[in-house]
């Protein structure tokens, strides 16, 4: 999507390049840890990989293609899924704390 887009500026061509690059591993290594480690925690960090993926995705569509829309389009569902996102984080963070408190706690 980077590569067709005209209305880039040429001196951010290249960290745009690096940004999509790094979500895109971001969101392998997300789904990767899903798949490989089945935990209780492990689904509210998918959901989190893949609403925060979602999300810079879609800013990137607005500012480089739909850039003669106006903002009302995306900008609420960017606002939804930035507020979804980080309440899967916030919910992740609290079952990996409790799981360790109760593997504390069973350990002494």
């Amino acid at each position: 999507m980077l590569s067709i887009s005209d209305e880039i500026p040429v001196g951010s061509y290249y960290p745009l390049m690096m940004q999509n690059i790094l979500v895109s591993i971001l969101a392998g290594v997300i789904l990767s840890n899903y798949f490989m480690n089945e935990s209780n925690n492990t689904p509210w960090l998918s959901i989190f990989g893949l609403l925060s993926t979602a999300l810079y995705f879609t800013v990137f569509i607005e500012k480089c293609f739909l850039s003669n829309l106006p903002p009302t389009y995306f900008r609420p569902l960017g606002m939804i899924l930035y507020v979804t996102s980080y309440y899967a984080f916030y919910k992740f963070v609290i079952d990996a704390e409790k799981l360790n408190a109760d593997l504390k706690a069973n350990n002494e």
